[in-house]
């Protein structure tokens, strides 16, 4: 997992957790799924929570990272967009629009982050 640990080193970002698709069919702007990884004490290895995102990149504070999360249904050609969770919070805001994923020798955009 990309992200580790947090800045203060108690929470530790983990891998994917699990997909779930919506009740309802999704609105325009709006998710099609809800992804979930762990947060765990590194200490420990002990699962704390479960936070949005299908793939946590980075760390924004101690309580928020930046993730992929998915924007279609399992059922359909996989797309993200980058997206800001927050331990205890069902919310996502999305930082990025949709990221297609071409089948073809082309790569798909990755973001670089860096520390301020």
């Amino acid at each position: 997992m990309p992200a580790r640990l947090s800045p203060n080193g108690k929470p530790a970002a983990l891998g994917l957790a699990g997909e779930v698709e919506p009740a309802v069919a999704p609105g325009p702007g709006t998710m099609a799924g809800k992804s979930y990884s762990f947060i765990m004490d590194p200490l420990t290895g002990k699962e704390i929570t479960k936070v949005r995102g299908a793939e946590l990149l980075a760390w924004v504070d101690d309580q928020r990272l930046i993730a992929w999360e998915r924007t279609t249904g399992k059922d359909e050609t996989y797309k993200d967009r980058l997206v800001l969770v927050t331990i205890g919070s069902d919310k996502v805001v999305p930082l990025s629009g949709v990221r297609e994923h071409p089948e073809t020798d082309q790569a798909p955009w990755e973001p670089v982050f860096a520390e301020r």
